[in-house]
Protein backbone atom coordinates (compact mmCIF):
# COMPACT_ATOMS: atom_id res chain seq x y z
CA UNK A 1 0.00 0.00 0.00
CA UNK A 2 1.42 3.48 -0.86
CA UNK A 3 0.16 6.76 0.50
CA UNK A 4 1.39 8.92 -2.71
CA UNK A 5 2.22 8.09 -6.38
CA UNK A 6 4.25 10.66 -7.59
CA UNK A 7 3.84 11.23 -10.91
CA UNK A 8 6.08 13.94 -13.48
CA UNK A 9 7.58 14.12 -17.11
CA UNK A 10 11.34 13.35 -16.46
CA UNK A 11 12.23 15.80 -19.41
CA UNK A 12 12.44 18.84 -17.04
CA UNK A 13 10.95 17.78 -13.52
CA UNK A 14 13.09 14.56 -12.70
CA UNK A 15 15.21 16.28 -9.88
CA UNK A 16 12.41 17.91 -8.31
CA UNK A 17 10.71 13.90 -8.46
CA UNK A 18 13.44 13.06 -6.45
CA UNK A 19 13.73 15.50 -4.14
CA UNK A 20 10.44 14.80 -3.36
CA UNK A 21 10.69 11.00 -3.02
CA UNK A 22 13.76 11.20 -0.78
CA UNK A 23 11.98 13.78 1.78
CA UNK A 24 8.95 12.04 1.59
CA UNK A 25 10.24 8.69 1.90
CA UNK A 26 12.56 9.89 5.26
CA UNK A 27 9.05 11.33 6.85
CA UNK A 28 7.65 8.05 6.62
CA UNK A 29 5.54 8.10 3.16
CA UNK A 30 5.27 5.47 1.20
CA UNK A 31 5.67 6.48 -2.10
CA UNK A 32 5.57 5.07 -5.65
CA UNK A 33 8.38 6.63 -7.50
CA UNK A 34 9.16 5.00 -10.68
CA UNK A 35 12.89 4.97 -10.55
CA UNK A 36 12.58 3.36 -7.48
CA UNK A 37 9.32 1.67 -6.87
CA UNK A 38 8.26 -0.23 -10.76
CA UNK A 39 9.40 -3.69 -10.21
CA UNK A 40 9.02 -6.78 -12.86
CA UNK A 41 5.95 -7.19 -15.22
CA UNK A 42 3.49 -5.24 -17.33
CA UNK A 43 4.36 -2.09 -16.82
CA UNK A 44 0.75 0.03 -17.80
CA UNK A 45 -0.63 -3.15 -15.20
CA UNK A 46 1.73 -2.23 -12.23
CA UNK A 47 1.12 1.57 -12.87
CA UNK A 48 -2.44 1.29 -12.52
CA UNK A 49 -2.48 -1.06 -9.34
CA UNK A 50 -0.24 1.34 -7.81
CA UNK A 51 -2.23 4.47 -8.52
CA UNK A 52 -5.26 2.31 -7.52
CA UNK A 53 -3.56 1.38 -4.29
CA UNK A 54 -2.28 5.04 -3.55
CA UNK A 55 -4.32 7.52 -1.59
CA UNK A 56 -2.88 10.48 -2.94
CA UNK A 57 -1.78 11.16 -6.29
CA UNK A 58 0.59 14.16 -6.66
CA UNK A 59 1.90 15.45 -10.19
CA UNK A 60 4.71 17.98 -10.72
CA UNK A 61 3.55 20.62 -13.62
CA UNK A 62 6.50 21.66 -15.42
CA UNK A 63 7.41 23.31 -19.14
CA UNK A 64 7.15 20.07 -20.88
CA UNK A 65 3.97 18.84 -19.01
CA UNK A 66 1.59 19.42 -21.77
CA UNK A 67 3.42 19.78 -24.74
CA UNK A 68 2.56 17.55 -28.08
CA UNK A 69 2.94 14.17 -26.22
CA UNK A 70 -0.36 15.07 -24.09
CA UNK A 71 -2.35 14.39 -27.08
CA UNK A 72 -0.83 10.70 -27.51
CA UNK A 73 -3.01 8.04 -26.13
CA UNK A 74 -0.20 6.45 -25.13
CA UNK A 75 1.65 8.71 -23.30
CA UNK A 76 2.10 7.31 -20.15
CA UNK A 77 1.63 11.30 -18.27
CA UNK A 78 -1.95 11.59 -19.50
CA UNK A 79 -2.37 7.96 -18.75
CA UNK A 80 -1.30 8.66 -14.84
CA UNK A 81 -3.45 11.52 -15.04
CA UNK A 82 -6.61 9.91 -16.44
CA UNK A 83 -5.82 7.18 -14.26
CA UNK A 84 -5.81 8.88 -10.79
CA UNK A 85 -9.24 11.04 -12.15
CA UNK A 86 -11.02 7.66 -12.81
CA UNK A 87 -9.92 6.17 -9.56
CA UNK A 88 -10.96 9.83 -7.85
CA UNK A 89 -8.01 9.87 -5.77
CA UNK A 90 -6.61 13.18 -4.04
CA UNK A 91 -4.56 14.96 -6.65
CA UNK A 92 -2.45 17.30 -5.78
CA UNK A 93 -0.45 19.91 -8.29
CA UNK A 94 2.75 21.11 -7.83
CA UNK A 95 3.84 24.20 -10.45
CA UNK A 96 7.36 24.23 -11.24
CA UNK A 97 8.55 27.43 -11.82
CA UNK A 98 8.72 26.68 -15.50
CA UNK A 99 5.25 25.43 -15.94
CA UNK A 100 3.36 28.38 -18.27
CA UNK A 101 0.02 26.83 -16.96
CA UNK A 102 -2.90 24.86 -18.12
CA UNK A 103 -3.82 24.71 -21.76
CA UNK A 104 -6.90 25.28 -23.17
CA UNK A 105 -7.33 22.20 -25.34
CA UNK A 106 -6.62 19.54 -23.04
CA UNK A 107 -7.37 15.74 -23.55
CA UNK A 108 -11.24 15.09 -22.37
CA UNK A 109 -10.12 12.47 -20.14
CA UNK A 110 -7.74 15.22 -17.94
CA UNK A 111 -9.60 18.08 -18.83
CA UNK A 112 -10.61 18.31 -15.04
CA UNK A 113 -7.18 18.43 -14.19
CA UNK A 114 -7.69 22.20 -14.40
CA UNK A 115 -9.59 22.20 -11.23
CA UNK A 116 -7.43 20.40 -8.86
CA UNK A 117 -5.67 21.81 -5.65
CA UNK A 118 -2.15 23.41 -5.97
CA UNK A 119 1.07 24.93 -4.56
CA UNK A 120 4.03 26.68 -6.66
CA UNK A 121 7.75 25.21 -6.22
CA UNK A 122 9.94 28.29 -6.39
CA UNK A 123 13.06 26.73 -6.08
CA UNK A 124 14.52 28.98 -3.60
CA UNK A 125 11.60 28.62 -0.95
CA UNK A 126 11.38 24.38 -2.03
CA UNK A 127 11.54 23.53 2.14
CA UNK A 128 8.99 26.52 2.83
CA UNK A 129 6.38 24.42 -0.04
CA UNK A 130 7.23 21.00 1.17
CA UNK A 131 6.47 22.19 4.81
CA UNK A 132 3.15 23.41 3.42
CA UNK A 133 2.65 20.40 1.09
CA UNK A 134 3.02 18.17 4.51
CA UNK A 135 1.38 20.45 6.99
CA UNK A 136 -2.00 18.49 6.48
CA UNK A 137 -3.54 21.01 4.24
CA UNK A 138 -2.89 19.19 0.83
CA UNK A 139 -1.29 16.18 2.04
CA UNK A 140 -2.35 13.88 5.07
CA UNK A 141 0.18 12.26 7.78
CA UNK A 142 1.75 9.36 6.42
CA UNK A 143 -0.33 6.08 7.29
CA UNK A 144 0.28 4.64 10.70
CA UNK A 145 -0.17 1.26 12.86
CA UNK A 146 -3.88 1.56 13.70
CA UNK A 147 -3.05 0.05 17.23
CA UNK A 148 -0.92 3.10 18.14
CA UNK A 149 -2.32 4.48 21.27
CA UNK A 150 -3.58 7.75 21.57
CA UNK A 151 -0.84 10.55 23.68
CA UNK A 152 -1.78 10.28 27.41
CA UNK A 153 -3.31 12.53 29.46
CA UNK A 154 0.17 13.38 31.31
CA UNK A 155 1.64 13.76 27.83
CA UNK A 156 -0.76 16.15 27.00
CA UNK A 157 0.21 18.19 29.94
CA UNK A 158 3.76 17.87 29.73
CA UNK A 159 3.71 19.16 26.34
CA UNK A 160 2.51 22.98 27.92
CA UNK A 161 5.48 25.15 26.77
CA UNK A 162 8.76 25.15 29.15
CA UNK A 163 8.49 28.53 29.29
CA UNK A 164 5.45 28.63 30.66
CA UNK A 165 6.17 26.20 33.09
CA UNK A 166 8.66 28.04 34.06
CA UNK A 167 6.23 31.33 34.33
CA UNK A 168 3.81 29.14 36.52
CA UNK A 169 6.64 28.30 38.85
CA UNK A 170 7.09 31.51 40.03
CA UNK A 171 6.24 33.42 43.28
CA UNK A 172 2.81 35.30 43.02
CA UNK A 173 4.26 38.35 43.13
CA UNK A 174 7.18 38.41 40.63
CA UNK A 175 4.50 36.62 38.38
CA UNK A 176 2.45 39.16 38.43
CA UNK A 177 4.91 41.81 37.69
CA UNK A 178 6.73 39.90 34.71
CA UNK A 179 3.23 38.93 33.50
CA UNK A 180 2.12 42.61 33.68
CA UNK A 181 5.84 43.69 31.81
CA UNK A 182 5.17 41.54 29.22
CA UNK A 183 1.56 42.86 28.33
CA UNK A 184 3.06 46.21 28.26
CA UNK A 185 6.11 45.09 26.14
CA UNK A 186 3.20 43.64 23.78
CA UNK A 187 1.19 46.52 23.60
CA UNK A 188 4.18 48.96 22.55
CA UNK A 189 4.74 46.22 20.04
CA UNK A 190 1.08 46.28 18.67
CA UNK A 191 0.85 50.12 18.64
CA UNK A 192 3.46 50.51 16.44
CA UNK A 193 2.16 51.12 12.92
CA UNK A 194 5.61 50.59 11.54
CA UNK A 195 6.76 47.37 13.70
CA UNK A 196 3.26 45.41 12.89
CA UNK A 197 3.02 46.56 8.81
CA UNK A 198 6.43 44.75 8.70
CA UNK A 199 5.56 42.12 11.24
CA UNK A 200 2.56 41.42 8.61
CA UNK A 201 4.28 41.75 5.68
CA UNK A 202 7.44 38.82 7.48
CA UNK A 203 4.01 36.73 8.63
CA UNK A 204 2.86 37.01 5.05
CA UNK A 205 6.43 35.67 3.72
CA UNK A 206 7.23 32.75 5.90
CA UNK A 207 2.92 31.74 5.19
CA UNK A 208 3.31 31.74 1.33
CA UNK A 209 7.21 31.22 0.83
CA UNK A 210 7.23 28.29 -2.18
CA UNK A 211 3.25 28.77 -2.35
CA UNK A 212 2.76 31.96 -4.42
CA UNK A 213 4.68 34.68 -5.33
CA UNK A 214 5.85 37.11 -2.79
CA UNK A 215 5.35 41.14 -3.45
CA UNK A 216 8.07 43.74 -2.73
CA UNK A 217 7.63 45.14 0.98
CA UNK A 218 5.24 47.93 0.16
CA UNK A 219 6.10 49.86 3.31
CA UNK A 220 8.60 52.48 4.30
CA UNK A 221 12.38 51.22 3.81
CA UNK A 222 14.40 51.29 5.98
CA UNK A 223 11.74 53.58 8.63
CA UNK A 224 9.72 50.70 9.25
CA UNK A 225 13.00 48.34 9.55
CA UNK A 226 15.28 50.54 11.46
CA UNK A 227 12.07 51.12 13.75
CA UNK A 228 11.94 47.12 14.20
CA UNK A 229 15.37 46.90 14.86
CA UNK A 230 14.92 49.53 17.91
CA UNK A 231 12.27 47.86 18.94
CA UNK A 232 14.44 44.55 19.75
CA UNK A 233 17.41 46.89 21.19
CA UNK A 234 14.96 47.84 23.60
CA UNK A 235 14.17 44.79 24.78
CA UNK A 236 17.37 43.36 24.48
CA UNK A 237 18.09 46.32 27.28
CA UNK A 238 15.71 44.85 29.24
CA UNK A 239 16.62 40.94 29.24
CA UNK A 240 20.06 42.23 29.77
CA UNK A 241 19.41 43.83 32.67
CA UNK A 242 17.54 40.78 34.18
CA UNK A 243 14.45 43.04 34.39
CA UNK A 244 12.44 40.15 32.84
CA UNK A 245 13.78 36.45 31.86
CA UNK A 246 14.24 35.64 28.06
CA UNK A 247 11.92 32.47 28.99
CA UNK A 248 9.11 34.65 29.79
CA UNK A 249 9.26 36.64 26.58
CA UNK A 250 10.83 33.25 24.08
CA UNK A 251 7.23 32.23 23.57
CA UNK A 252 5.64 35.51 22.31
CA UNK A 253 8.58 36.77 20.68
CA UNK A 254 10.94 34.30 18.64
CA UNK A 255 9.42 34.16 15.36
CA UNK A 256 9.21 37.79 15.36
CA UNK A 257 12.73 38.16 16.89
CA UNK A 258 13.94 35.56 14.24
CA UNK A 259 11.64 35.94 11.60
CA UNK A 260 12.87 39.63 11.55
CA UNK A 261 16.46 39.08 11.27
CA UNK A 262 16.55 36.71 8.91
CA UNK A 263 14.47 37.82 6.49
CA UNK A 264 15.91 38.79 3.60
CA UNK A 265 14.69 42.31 3.05
CA UNK A 266 15.73 42.77 6.76
CA UNK A 267 19.62 41.66 5.47
CA UNK A 268 19.69 43.22 2.23
CA UNK A 269 18.52 46.62 3.45
CA UNK A 270 20.60 46.98 7.18
CA UNK A 271 21.92 44.23 8.60
CA UNK A 272 24.35 43.01 6.56
CA UNK A 273 25.75 46.00 5.08
CA UNK A 274 25.10 48.23 8.45
CA UNK A 275 25.61 44.98 10.81
CA UNK A 276 27.89 47.23 12.95
CA UNK A 277 25.71 49.42 13.52
CA UNK A 278 23.37 46.85 15.51
CA UNK A 279 26.00 45.18 17.41
CA UNK A 280 22.62 45.11 20.17
CA UNK A 281 20.81 42.75 17.85
CA UNK A 282 23.82 40.61 16.70
CA UNK A 283 24.27 39.70 20.51
CA UNK A 284 20.74 39.55 21.23
CA UNK A 285 20.42 36.79 18.10
CA UNK A 286 23.55 34.67 19.40
CA UNK A 287 22.16 34.64 22.86
CA UNK A 288 18.72 33.47 22.07
CA UNK A 289 20.22 31.12 19.80
CA UNK A 290 22.70 29.94 23.13
CA UNK A 291 19.12 29.62 25.20
CA UNK A 292 16.93 27.85 22.30
CA UNK A 293 19.96 25.25 21.87
CA UNK A 294 20.40 25.18 25.37
CA UNK A 295 16.59 24.22 26.08
CA UNK A 296 16.23 21.92 23.31
CA UNK A 297 14.29 18.79 24.33
CA UNK A 298 16.43 16.41 22.35
CA UNK A 299 13.63 13.70 23.01
CA UNK A 300 11.79 15.50 20.33
CA UNK A 301 12.13 14.86 16.61
CA UNK A 302 13.38 17.81 14.61
CA UNK A 303 13.11 17.46 10.92
CA UNK A 304 13.77 21.29 10.48
CA UNK A 305 16.00 24.07 12.29
CA UNK A 306 13.19 26.36 11.26
CA UNK A 307 11.26 24.75 13.94
CA UNK A 308 13.25 26.08 16.48
CA UNK A 309 14.48 28.95 15.23
CA UNK A 310 12.40 31.05 12.13
CA UNK A 311 13.74 31.41 8.70
CA UNK A 312 17.33 29.68 9.47
CA UNK A 313 18.32 29.21 6.19
CA UNK A 314 19.23 32.42 6.30
CA UNK A 315 20.65 32.19 9.57
CA UNK A 316 22.27 36.30 10.24
CA UNK A 317 25.15 34.94 12.07
CA UNK A 318 26.47 32.79 9.22
CA UNK A 319 24.70 35.63 6.98
CA UNK A 320 26.80 38.36 8.20
CA UNK A 321 30.17 36.54 8.93
CA UNK A 322 30.26 35.32 5.31
CA UNK A 323 29.49 38.52 4.07
CA UNK A 324 31.70 40.47 6.02
CA UNK A 325 34.45 37.95 5.53
CA UNK A 326 33.79 38.85 1.37
CA UNK A 327 34.20 42.47 2.24
CA UNK A 328 37.55 41.64 3.90
CA UNK A 329 39.05 38.70 2.03
CA UNK A 330 42.18 38.70 4.07
CA UNK A 331 40.38 38.81 7.59
CA UNK A 332 39.37 35.10 8.90
CA UNK A 333 36.07 34.91 10.14
CA UNK A 334 34.58 32.54 12.65
CA UNK A 335 31.65 31.18 12.04
CA UNK A 336 28.94 29.26 13.99
CA UNK A 337 26.92 26.27 12.40
CA UNK A 338 24.10 24.08 13.94
CA UNK A 339 22.84 21.12 12.44
CA UNK A 340 18.77 19.80 12.82
CA UNK A 341 19.66 18.34 16.45
CA UNK A 342 21.02 21.51 17.54
CA UNK A 343 24.41 20.59 17.46
CA UNK A 344 26.87 23.93 17.31
CA UNK A 345 30.00 23.60 14.90
CA UNK A 346 32.52 25.88 15.59
CA UNK A 347 34.35 26.72 12.32
CA UNK A 348 37.19 29.47 10.94
CA UNK A 349 37.02 30.89 7.58
CA UNK A 350 39.83 32.13 5.49
CA UNK A 351 41.62 32.83 2.46
CA UNK A 352 43.81 29.62 1.06
CA UNK A 353 47.19 29.67 -0.79
CA UNK A 354 49.53 27.63 -1.76
CA UNK A 355 50.73 27.26 1.89
CA UNK A 356 47.34 25.18 2.32
CA UNK A 357 48.20 22.69 -0.56
CA UNK A 358 48.37 19.89 1.41
CA UNK A 359 45.35 20.43 3.63
CA UNK A 360 43.62 21.04 0.29
CA UNK A 361 44.81 17.34 -1.18
CA UNK A 362 44.14 15.75 1.81
CA UNK A 363 40.33 16.76 2.06
CA UNK A 364 39.90 15.71 -1.82
CA UNK A 365 41.57 12.56 -1.41
CA UNK A 366 39.07 11.92 2.06
CA UNK A 367 36.08 13.23 -0.61
CA UNK A 368 37.22 10.50 -3.10
CA UNK A 369 37.42 7.61 -0.78
CA UNK A 370 34.01 8.07 0.27
CA UNK A 371 32.29 8.18 -2.82
CA UNK A 372 31.75 4.19 -3.83
CA UNK A 373 32.64 3.57 -7.65
CA UNK A 374 33.79 7.34 -8.29
CA UNK A 375 35.67 6.15 -10.99
CA UNK A 376 32.86 4.82 -12.75
CA UNK A 377 30.07 7.37 -11.85
CA UNK A 378 31.89 10.15 -11.87
CA UNK A 379 30.00 11.94 -9.89
CA UNK A 380 32.81 14.10 -7.82
CA UNK A 381 35.49 15.41 -10.58
CA UNK A 382 39.16 16.04 -8.82
CA UNK A 383 41.46 18.98 -9.56
CA UNK A 384 44.66 17.86 -10.72
CA UNK A 385 47.55 18.96 -8.79
CA UNK A 386 48.30 21.56 -11.08
CA UNK A 387 44.95 22.71 -11.30
CA UNK A 388 44.87 23.05 -7.30
CA UNK A 389 47.82 24.62 -7.34
CA UNK A 390 46.89 27.12 -10.16
CA UNK A 391 43.63 27.78 -7.97
CA UNK A 392 45.32 28.16 -4.84
CA UNK A 393 47.91 30.94 -6.64
CA UNK A 394 45.13 32.95 -8.58
CA UNK A 395 41.66 32.50 -7.89
CA UNK A 396 39.30 33.13 -4.85
CA UNK A 397 39.93 29.72 -2.85
CA UNK A 398 37.77 29.99 0.68
CA UNK A 399 38.38 27.38 2.95
CA UNK A 400 36.71 26.29 6.36
CA UNK A 401 39.32 24.80 9.69
CA UNK A 402 37.90 23.11 11.99
CA UNK A 403 40.99 23.55 14.53
CA UNK A 404 43.76 22.74 12.23
CA UNK A 405 41.83 20.14 9.76
CA UNK A 406 40.48 21.51 6.40
CA UNK A 407 36.49 20.80 6.48
CA UNK A 408 35.27 22.62 3.72
CA UNK A 409 37.00 24.20 0.40
CA UNK A 410 35.45 26.62 -2.44
CA UNK A 411 36.96 27.90 -5.60
CA UNK A 412 35.74 30.57 -7.63
CA UNK A 413 37.51 31.79 -10.90
CA UNK A 414 36.67 34.97 -11.51
CA UNK A 415 38.17 35.52 -14.92
CA UNK A 416 38.01 32.36 -16.23
CA UNK A 417 40.29 31.43 -19.45
CA UNK A 418 38.92 29.92 -22.00
CA UNK A 419 39.25 26.15 -21.32
CA UNK A 420 38.32 27.19 -17.79
CA UNK A 421 34.71 29.29 -18.97
CA UNK A 422 31.69 26.75 -18.38
CA UNK A 423 29.65 29.47 -20.10
CA UNK A 424 30.95 28.70 -23.10
CA UNK A 425 30.05 25.31 -23.38
CA UNK A 426 25.93 26.56 -23.42
CA UNK A 427 24.40 26.09 -26.64
CA UNK A 428 21.81 29.60 -25.50
CA UNK A 429 22.38 33.01 -25.40
CA UNK A 430 23.85 33.15 -22.34
CA UNK A 431 27.14 31.64 -23.41
CA UNK A 432 28.12 35.54 -24.04
CA UNK A 433 27.54 36.39 -20.05
CA UNK A 434 29.75 37.51 -17.87
CA UNK A 435 30.20 34.91 -15.27
CA UNK A 436 32.79 33.84 -12.54
CA UNK A 437 32.94 29.79 -12.39
CA UNK A 438 32.31 28.11 -9.47
CA UNK A 439 35.08 25.91 -10.25
CA UNK A 440 35.33 23.62 -7.06
CA UNK A 441 32.96 23.20 -3.69
CA UNK A 442 33.50 20.38 -1.14
CA UNK A 443 32.50 19.71 2.26
CA UNK A 444 33.63 16.90 4.72
CA UNK A 445 31.63 14.05 4.52
CA UNK A 446 31.25 14.40 8.52
CA UNK A 447 30.09 17.67 8.39
CA UNK A 448 26.99 17.50 6.05
CA UNK A 449 24.02 18.44 7.51
CA UNK A 450 25.09 22.08 8.66
CA UNK A 451 24.38 24.11 5.52
CA UNK A 452 27.85 24.69 4.95
CA UNK A 453 28.00 24.20 1.41
CA UNK A 454 25.21 27.11 1.39
CA UNK A 455 27.43 29.25 3.31
CA UNK A 456 30.11 29.31 0.43
CA UNK A 457 27.90 29.87 -1.97
CA UNK A 458 26.63 32.63 -0.60
CA UNK A 459 30.43 33.82 -0.10
CA UNK A 460 30.81 32.95 -3.78
CA UNK A 461 28.12 34.85 -4.66
CA UNK A 462 28.96 38.11 -2.50
CA UNK A 463 32.30 37.84 -4.11
CA UNK A 464 31.17 37.73 -7.86
CA UNK A 465 29.01 40.67 -6.76
CA UNK A 466 32.19 42.82 -5.88
CA UNK A 467 33.98 41.69 -9.35
CA UNK A 468 30.49 42.80 -11.35
CA UNK A 469 30.44 39.35 -12.44
CA UNK A 470 26.15 39.04 -14.22
CA UNK A 471 26.22 35.21 -12.55
CA UNK A 472 28.00 31.97 -11.79
CA UNK A 473 28.01 29.59 -13.43
CA UNK A 474 28.54 25.47 -12.30
CA UNK A 475 28.15 21.99 -13.22
CA UNK A 476 27.16 19.32 -10.73
CA UNK A 477 26.48 15.70 -11.56
CA UNK A 478 22.94 14.57 -11.95
CA UNK A 479 23.47 11.77 -9.10
CA UNK A 480 24.50 14.84 -6.56
CA UNK A 481 20.84 15.59 -5.61
CA UNK A 482 22.08 16.96 -2.30
CA UNK A 483 24.50 19.29 -3.69
CA UNK A 484 21.30 20.05 -6.50
CA UNK A 485 19.46 20.92 -3.71
CA UNK A 486 21.81 23.17 -2.07
CA UNK A 487 22.34 25.56 -5.58
CA UNK A 488 18.54 25.53 -6.38
CA UNK A 489 17.77 26.82 -2.47
CA UNK A 490 20.36 29.34 -3.23
CA UNK A 491 18.35 30.33 -6.44
CA UNK A 492 20.32 28.63 -9.05
CA UNK A 493 18.82 27.46 -12.11
CA UNK A 494 19.24 24.26 -14.00
CA UNK A 495 19.69 25.95 -17.71
CA UNK A 496 21.47 22.79 -19.80
CA UNK A 497 21.70 18.87 -18.90
CA UNK A 498 24.80 17.33 -21.42
CA UNK A 499 28.10 15.99 -21.29
CA UNK A 500 31.22 17.19 -19.59
CA UNK A 501 33.98 15.85 -17.62
CA UNK A 502 33.35 12.35 -19.53
CA UNK A 503 29.41 12.05 -18.25
CA UNK A 504 26.28 14.04 -17.49
CA UNK A 505 26.10 17.33 -15.93
CA UNK A 506 23.88 19.27 -14.67
CA UNK A 507 24.87 23.61 -16.13
CA UNK A 508 23.42 25.75 -13.40
CA UNK A 509 23.07 29.21 -13.13
CA UNK A 510 23.04 31.97 -10.80
CA UNK A 511 21.78 35.36 -12.19
CA UNK A 512 22.67 38.03 -10.05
Amino acid sequence: MKDVFLSYRRKDAGTEGFLLFKDLTKDGYAVFFDHKSLGSGDFRENIEMYIKEADNFIVLLSKSSFDEKINNEDDVYRNEIRLALKHKKRIIGIMLESFPGFPENLPDDIAAIRNINCLKLYIGYYEAMYNRLTSGAFLPSPSVDSEQQAPSDEAINNSIPKELQQLAAMPADLKIQQTQLLLQIMKSFNDSEMCMRFYRYIDLFDRNRGIKDIPDYDGNIPTDLVTYLSFFETLYIIIGSKTIDLSVIDFAYRFRFFAGCNIPVMQKSELLPLGYQYPNIMSFYNIWCDYIVENYDHNVKCDSISEQIPLYENDLHKQYAAYTFAMKMGTPMKIRFLNRYLTWLNLTMKMLDEEDYDDCMALQQEMLNNIANNDERNIFEALTENEMRKSLRNEYCVGLYNGDKLVAQMNLLVNPDEKENLMLDLESELKNSDCAVLDYVVVHPELRGYSIQKTLLFVAECIAKNNNKQGICAVTSPENIYSIKNFLSQEYQIVETKPKYHSIRHYLLKSM
